[in-house]
């Protein structure tokens, strides 16, 4: 669960930084991090949710092994 309370439009831009690190990073470390941040942040901001289930599908399908490792144990979350 995320220590601080977000905005929605603070939210949306965290979700977007995230996103993007998740396209542009080549560090499994920083992509599994913003992996679980942004599904952390659907936790208290739910319109993100499907967003996050289909990012998580997506790198199930072509991440690293640590990669998908977090997606499954992420989407065997929800």
């Amino acid at each position: 669960m995320p220590r601080l309370t977000w905005m929605e439009e603070e939210a949306a831009d965290i979700f977007r930084v995230l996103t993007g690190w998740i396209d542009i990073e080549t560090s499994n470390t920083v992509i599994v991090n913003a992996l679980q941040a942004i599904f952390d942040l659907s936790a208290v901001h739910p319109r993100f949710r499907d967003a996050v289930i289909t990012l998580l599908k997506a790198k199930l399908e072509t991440g690293s092994p640590t990669v998908k490792s977090r997606c499954k144990k992420l989407l065997q979350k929800l």
